[in-house]
């Protein structure tokens, strides 16, 4: 397992790319130096559906594993959770080759929706794989809401940063 040697390392961009019959697309030039910087050299990869867009993830295997591991407080009973894990099967661990390439498993190539190209778009400390169309498609809906998206996501910040300071208070 790859050691990541600079968290700060941010994945900004996006770059379209090739995939070959086998699946297979190498890592964007631009991309590549900043992946083996924040997730090591080889790095062990999950790539899995996003959930909520018809685009895959592509994280590594610490945080994708840190990240689901908040689903074990989770009451395996309650349907919104179990659907939630269910998305893991949505997931495949993936590899980097000497080529820097990695396969796209089929059934997430279908999923989202790629043909022989796919865009990698840098979202800071992950980074998303999308059909072309696709991402074209979100990219105009994102900003005709851009204001709407950062008005609810600073009241979620602002909501979270007032309960950590009564916490605060309280102890």
């Amino acid at each position: 397992m790859a050691t990541p040697a600079d968290r700060s390392a941010k994945f900004i961009g996006r770059f379209v790319n090739k995939i070959d019959e086998k699946g297979r697309t190498f890592l964007p030039a631009r991309l590549k130096p900043l992946i083996y910087a924040r997730w090591g050299h080889r790095p062990d990869l999950v790539l899995a559906v996003m959930g909520y867009d018809r685009c895959l993830v592509l994280v590594d295997r610490e945080r994708w594993f840190e990240n689901r591991a908040r689903l074990d407080d989770l009451d395996w009973m309650d349907r919104d959770a179990s659907r939630l894990r269910r998305l893991s099967s949505l997931a495949e661990e993936v590899t980097v080759d000497r080529q820097d390439r990695m396969t796209i498993p089929t059934f997430l190539r279908n999923f989202a929706q790629l043909g022989d190209e796919v865009m990698f778009v840098g979202c800071e400390d992950y980074i998303e794989l999308w059909s072309p169309g696709n991402a074209e498609h979100d990219l105009e809906e994102l900003l005709k809401d851009a204001g709407d998206v950062i008005a609810r996501v600073r009241g979620r910040s602002e909501k979270l940063a007032s309960e950590a300071a009564a916490e605060g208070d309280v102890g």
